[in-house]
């Protein structure tokens, strides 16, 4: 079986990637889970689809 993605990833890396979110998390105020998932689907080379109520996207 598969060790869990974290062990797998050199330390550096791993370092890089909670860098970049920790400073996506100071400009996204409770959007945690949002951008967890975007930077997953951008390492697995995916898409993503947000859906939120209407007027949200884009309005500070």
């Amino acid at each position: 079986m598969a060790e869990p993605l974290k062990k797998q990833l050199p330390s550096e890396l791993t370092a890089h990637i909670e860098a970049l979110r920790d400073a996506l998390l100071t400009r996204l105020v409770e959007r945690d889970v949002s951008v967890r998932l975007a930077l997953l689907a951008a390492l697995a080379g995916e898409h993503l689809l947000l859906i939120g109520p209407p007027g949200t996207a884009g309005r500070r």
